[in-house]
């Protein structure tokens, strides 16, 4: 009959003494996007700094609406409208999606 050594049947720590627990607990949470990556964004295009954060429908709305101002109305009323509604929707969504 053979029988196991008590050493090796003995379960390996964790690093550095840790639980299991503690590491679940340690695991990297995602990474926020930059605030200003998504503002810059938005400055060359009406709705993509949406688009960055995921709001697709969103931004490709802000982009269609910046067009079509600028072609039924001044390009000047088309832009200020567009840059500064997408830019405070963009706050908006940046601000509820990380508090």
């Amino acid at each position: 009959m053979i029988v196991p050594d008590p050493d090796e049947a003995a379960p390996t720590p964790n690093p550095a003494g840790t639980s299991k627990e503690k590491w679940a607990v340690q695991r990297r949470k995602p990474q926020r996007p930059s605030y200003w990556r998504g503002a810059g964004l938005n400055a060359l295009l009406s709705g993509a700094g949406l688009m960055s954060l995921g709001q697709m429908p969103a931004g490709f709305a802000w982009a269609v609406a910046f067009f079509v101002l600028s072609l039924y109305t001044s390009a000047e009323v088309g832009w200020a409208v567009g840059f500064v509604g997408s830019l405070l929707h963009y706050n908006s969504v940046y601000d509820r999606m990380y508090p």
